[in-house]
């Protein structure tokens, strides 16, 4: 039998490590590098850490410190300043003068003369974030509100007799303009301020008409002069200024849309306006949205007995609902209404303006030559409004005013 194959065995040889020489490092180079390590890190904005170095390796040299002080700057020369051939200036008198050359002189000025009176209200201002009035405008920094335009092509300006607010926003801005300028825009050319209101953008709210109207109202009772009032809706907000008659100054009360209860809500408007003239219409929208006859009559009466109220010495005029063209308002309610609004005027003590005969045609609707739309005058339609208010100023002007001119009248009659 074979036996298992048995490998040599071989003595095992221990291999040892070669014991190489220790390196000392330099002392200078090893200072170098810590030197180098706290410079980086010291601009970097680490606050450097101090490494310990062996006092063998590194060999101290500390250097004396200095006994004496420091030798001081020398003190910087002066330098004699020279003198200089230009006179003081005065600023203040400077400003004197040129405020006497402005008061002897403002049609010289036309821009800078052209402030706004003292007690011009701020908000005026707030009320031309409207239209998109300007920062520097709504801060009082500016005397005309300038409407931003849409586009930056110039419009050409057309003649005086096209040249006028088309639009509620360019009849908003250029009222807005004309009260920036201390004055109300009946009292203005109708093509006043045209660079402002042409381009105008926005739509005023009714809150935001009620607030000019106030405003209004109280740039007319500063005034001074003989106020005649129009209340109404858009009938009386779109009458031409320019055929408003008499040379009293005129203070347009209408906001398009407006019914007798809102006319109701905002007719302490005229307390400070202290108007002799009110000329009130209103009723063909109450109508337009269902309202019946009695409220419509209702609200009427509280108005003239609020008017009464607060203007005893005001001649009040109410007028008649004007016909329509519209199948929204028949024709046959406004014919029913006007006769007891008649009664009522004549029942409280006012003057009563029948405006039927002359806007009514044949068929009892408004004349077609006379409207727009069916509900709204044409300019030939205001014409024929301008001619009854002018024959009701004849009228009023031949009329007793106060209880002294009565009385002188009836003396004189006697």
């Amino acid at each position: 039998m074979s036996q298992a194959y048995q490998a040599p065995q071989v003595a095992s040889i221990e291999v040892s490590e070669p014991i190489l020489p220790i390196q000392q490092p330099n002392p200078k180079l090893l200072a170098r590098r810590v030197v180098d390590q706290m410079q980086r890190r010291s601009v970097k904005g680490i606050q450097p850490q101090r490494v310990k170095v062996p006092p063998q390796q590194v060999k101290r040299s500390v250097a004396p410190r200095p006994t004496a002080k420091p030798a001081a700057k020398p003190a910087a020369r002066k330098v004699p300043a020279q003198k200089s051939n230009r006179l003081p200036i005065d600023l203040e008198a400077r400003l004197r003068e040129a405020r006497q050359r402005l008061a002897k002189n403002p049609s010289r000025y036309p821009n800078k003369t052209a402030n706004k009176s003292a007690n011009q209200p701020k908000t005026v201002a707030r009320a031309g974030s409207a239209l998109g009035v300007s920062r520097s405008v709504r801060r009082g920094t500016e005397l005309n509100p300038v409407i931003r335009p849409q586009g930056n092509a110039p419009t050409a300006r057309p003649t005086p007799a096209s040249a006028r607010p088309r639009s509620g926003s360019q009849l908003y801005a250029q009222r807005l303009n004309a009260l920036r300028n201390g004055q109300l825009y009946t009292q203005i050319p109708v093509d006043s301020f045209y660079d402002q209101w042409s381009q105008a953008s926005g739509h005023p709210s009714y809150a935001q008409w009620r607030e000019l109207l106030a405003l209004e109202a109280r740039t007319a009772g500063r005034s001074g002069s003989n106020v005649t009032a129009m209340v109404g809706d858009s009938l009386s907000q779109w009458f031409p200024a320019d055929r408003l008659p008499g040379r009293q100054l005129w203070l347009n009360q209408g906001i398009s849309g407006d019914t007798t209860t809102g006319i109701l809500d905002r007719l302490a408007f005229l307390d400070t306006a202290k108007p002799d003239t009110i000329y009130f219409m209103a009723g063909v929208n109450d109508l337009k949205r269902g309202a019946n006859e009695r409220d419509v009559l209702r609200n009427i009466s509280q108005i003239i007995t609020r008017l009464k109220r607060q203007h005893p010495t005001a001649q009040i005029i109410v007028q008649s609902v004007l016909p329509t063209r519209s199948e929204q308002i028949p024709n046959d309610r406004i014919r029913k209404l006007n006769p007891l609004i008649q009664e009522l005027a004549q029942r409280q003590g006012v003057d009563y303006l029948d405006l039927q005969q002359q806007f009514r045609d044949g068929d009892g609707s408004l004349r077609a030559d006379l409207t727009t739309d069916g509900i709204h005058l044409s300019p030939a339609g205001y014409q024929v409004w301008q001619g009854a208010l002018q024959r009701m100023d004849q009228r009023l002007a031949q009329r007793p005013r106060t209880i002294a001119q009565a009385e002188a009248q009836r003396r004189s009659e006697n």
